[in-house]
């Protein structure tokens, strides 16, 4: 059922910012493309949002990312788990310009409320954003998503034309659901190139039908490392002051920067900034957590980062490696290692790989898994900013 069932049509409403609003009457109609847009926030040390604001508790618990693996057939594995993720195309949310089909996420969090179960939602932008919002400033820039093992296209993310209308998707969204009490964190991934993962830009992977790498092909299109940068500081800080009761999570690797080498430090720096800005607002995250990670053979420098996480009391969560490879080609190993270490060390919530359910020894402890995670959370359930 929508939540806004008077004013869907075929799964899709329009938003304004109107009087209406507070009765949850979205009327939104589309803002024309200005042809010279106002500039974005480019640093994280911009002023933030005034006023007093109550944040709800972060997501907490083992958490699938696809509600298919704890319902119909897999609904007996629904005890196991906190919540889940709500992973959802942009492409498919806006098909028309500022028209935004909610119908997929409406589903998953009536799921949610039936089941008393905490949801993340993380929107893609990049290569799965609309392609209108792809050609904006030019032609969709070919890029390689070694994910999915194929050649597809990303927008120019650094513009301030494509920037309003991420924004104006988050602001219908964050009206939508920053209210809704299941929705405990959102993803900031308005300049993540095929995931979440806005730290990363794969720049050394090669575009096999052009014979050229995505570092290559980017540049091409103008992008350059000061011009990322602003994007993804202006996006956090977005993020931040549009989703003001939900949590966002912002997923962090050594930072990959436009021709030049990839270091940790600059991911440290940026994490600073984000919590400095915000205290308690940002969940930090990272998307390869493994026994590899925990016993400092694979990723070395990531193991550190959940630890400086841990002793500075910034939230954190985890995503796992999957079984059979991952960016490492290692695996996550033993989950349920991975899954006890992070209660052990005030992780909030752990995202699944796919096929958990078959593992027996991490089915063994998840149920006190979800006590220790849920217990991690409590420090940061209704943190006030701004008060």
């Amino acid at each position: 059922m929508s939540l806004f069932p008077a004013l869907l049509c075929r799964g899709r409403f329009r938003v304004t910012l109107t009087t209406a609003l507070a009765a949850l009457a979205l009327t939104f109609t589309p803002t024309a493309q200005a042809t010279t847009p106002a500039a974005a926030p480019t640093a994280l040390a911009r002023t933030a949002t005034t006023g007093c604001t109550t944040l709800k508790t972060p997501a907490r618990g083992a958490m699938p990312r696809f509600m298919s693996a704890i319902s119909r057939k897999n609904e007996g594995f629904r005890q196991y788990v906190g919540g889940f993720l709500i992973k959802v195309l942009w492409r498919d949310i806006e098909r028309t310009p500022g028209v935004y089909d909610v119908t997929n996420i409406d589903r998953q969090i009536a799921y949610a409320a039936a089941s008393g179960l905490d949801v993340r939602l993380l929107v893609l932008a990049g290569t799965s954003a609309p392609t209108d919002v792809k050609s904006i400033g030019g032609a969709p820039i070919p890029f390689f998503d070694h994910d999915q093992r194929i050649e597809t296209t990303i927008g120019r993310f650094w513009l301030p034309a494509y920037q309003q209308r991420w924004q104006a998707l988050q602001r219908a969204l964050a009206t939508a659901y920053d209210g809704n009490p299941l929705v405990k964190e959102v993803n900031i991934s308005g300049t993540g190139l095929i995931s979440a993962e806005v730290m990363l830009t794969m720049p050394k992977d090669v575009i096999p039908s052009l014979k050229i790498t995505n570092a290559e092909s980017m540049a091409a299109a103008g992008v350059t490392e000061p011009l990322r940068r602003s994007a993804l500081d202006a996006d956090i800080a977005f993020m931040q002051d549009t989703w003001t009761t939900t949590h966002t999570t912002l997923f962090a690797n050594v930072y990959m920067p436009i021709g030049a080498t990839a270091t940790i430090a600059t991911t440290r720096e940026i994490i600073s900034a984000t919590h400095a800005r915000k205290p308690g607002h940002t969940v930090f995250g990272h998307t390869g957590a493994s026994s590899g990670v925990l016993a400092g053979t694979t990723m070395k420098h990531m193991k550190d980062l959940y630890l400086w996480w841990e002793a500075n009391g910034m939230p954190y969560m985890l995503q796992t490696q999957t079984y059979h490879g991952g960016w490492t080609n290692e695996g996550v190993g033993d989950l349920a290692e991975v899954l006890q270490w992070a209660a052990a060390h005030h992780a909030m919530s752990v995202e699944l790989p796919r096929d958990w359910q078959f593992d027996a020894a991490a089915l063994a402890v998840l149920k006190d898994v979800n006590v220790a995670l849920a217990a991690n959370a409590a420090p940061f359930a209704a943190v006030s900013i701004g008060c």
